[in-house]
């Protein structure tokens, strides 16, 4: 760091030309890289990705340009196509009425969103009234069979949890576990959960599994790894976060898995956000020696690998001890770095110590020394004055500041300092 004559004096100015020399020097050619290839992921609001691409921008030294840039990569980079068609027909487009554009869209979708649930459950409602004889059937078979005594030898015509007839209580399917809900007390070939009132809606009365990520982010913190799927090598994300494997589904087509049927989902899946990602099925493929259950989804570009079936392909291994590293006791550093703890220590240059003048001068008066200590007092100030850590004064000075003066003990060896105000 270079100073010139009128600098040397001025402390604003050498915590200035630290920050200069300690802050990291950044690529403006790889930063402009960054922004202009930035674009809106799948679970990110258009909020969220013009703040990304401001904080790209602070360091892209675009200046006065700065928001007309931004402005261009929000069109080029939103993910809404009949949103960017809005903002080309804009004659006089700004940042600020683009990012205003994307909102009143993404509020507009919620709102149909939520028109669109409400209609659904009305539909369903009206499709489950057809299912009012069945149920008055089954009760008047369960008042029969009551009427009749409720004899053991009494057989069943049909039970709805094993497709058998039997006495009663004594259904087969008691105690046992669906292959298909995980409920118990019938068969999975009997699981009433199978059935739904939509194509497009999944069917389960588990709790949706959490993904964590199913957009491609360039990050070098990321971990990749290359898996053989039924004898096709495909690159997967490891996202120990996922709770859940995912294909997209052009990478599943790509596959030409003519073989495999993709199942009805048997789960739902969300995102961090809690927005349901759009599944187009389930399936079970042979991943590196291992069957493993895949979900086939519309949105996300690079298939993802699970916290489950990371542990199953022992990807990553899991370890929850924690090492106690005992440190150095203050003697062995003393030994072993003796020169550190000698002498009191110089700055290289000499520093100038500013001082606010309009201080009044202090005249402290004289402490008297006990006669037993001042042998001690005389030897540690001629040592201080040999180190130039203070400098004999015969005549008055503006300043006066008392002695004040103790023992402490230095490695079992007892030693004398004094003190002065500053």
């Amino acid at each position: 760091m270079k100073f010139t004559e009128a600098q040397t004096d001025k402390i604003d100015v050498l915590f200035a030309k630290f920050d200069e020399y300690c802050e990291p020097r950044r690529n403006t050619i790889m930063e402009r890289y960054k922004f202009n290839t930035r674009v809106q992921r799948d679970d990110e609001t258009a909020d969220q990705y013009v703040t990304e691409l401001k904080l790209l921008a602070k360091n892209c030294n675009f200046g006065s340009l700065e928001d007309e840039l931004i402005r261009d990569r929000v069109v080029y980079g939103i993910k809404s196509e009949r949103v960017r068609e809005r903002l080309l027909r804009e004659r006089k487009l700004t940042l600020d009425k683009a990012l205003e554009v994307c909102q009143i869209n993404e509020q507009s979708e919620e709102q149909l969103k939520v028109l669109n649930d409400v209609q659904s459950v009305t539909a369903i409602g009206k499709h489950n009234k057809s299912g009012n004889y069945r149920s008055k059937f089954d009760a008047n078979r369960r008042r029969d069979f009551k009427h009749n005594g409720g004899n053991k030898q009494e057989q069943v015509s049909c039970c709805g949890k094993c497709g058998k007839s039997h006495p009663a209580k004594e259904c087969p399917a008691f105690g046992k576990k669906c292959f298909k809900c995980d409920k118990n007390n019938h068969f999975a070939k009997f699981c009433k959960s199978k059935k739904i009132h939509a194509v497009d809606k999944a069917s389960t009365d588990d709790e949706p599994l959490f993904i964590g990520a199913v957009s491609s982010i360039h990050n070098e913190e990321n971990v990749f790894k290359t898996l053989s799927i039924e004898g096709n090598e495909i690159k997967f994300k490891i996202d120990t976060g996922s709770q859940a494997n995912i294909i997209p589904l052009p990478t599943f087509e790509k596959m030409q898995l003519k073989q495999t049927r993709l199942e009805r989902p048997t789960a739902k899946l969300t995102s961090y956000t809690g927005d349901y990602l759009p599944v187009v099925g389930e399936c079970n493929l042979k991943c590196n020696n291992k069957t493993l259950k895949f979900f086939v989804v519309k949105t996300g570009q690079v298939p993802i690998i699970g916290l489950k079936a990371s542990q199953e392909l022992n990807l990553i291994k899991i370890i929850m001890n924690v090492n106690n590293v005992i440190g150095q006791s203050a003697e062995t550093i003393h030994e072993k770095f003796p020169k550190v703890f000698q002498g009191l220590g110089c700055l290289k240059n000499p520093y100038h110590i500013e001082v606010d003048p309009t201080i009044i001068p202090v005249v402290s008066p004289l402490r008297s020394t006990p006669v037993a200590l001042r042998e001690r007092l005389r030897s540690s100030l001629d040592d201080m004055e040999e180190k130039g850590v203070v400098e004999k004064v015969d005549g008055p000075t503006e300043w006066v500041n008392s002695t004040v003066m103790w023992m402490i003990f230095w490695f079992g060896e007892p030693q004398s300092k004094s003190t002065t105000n500053v």
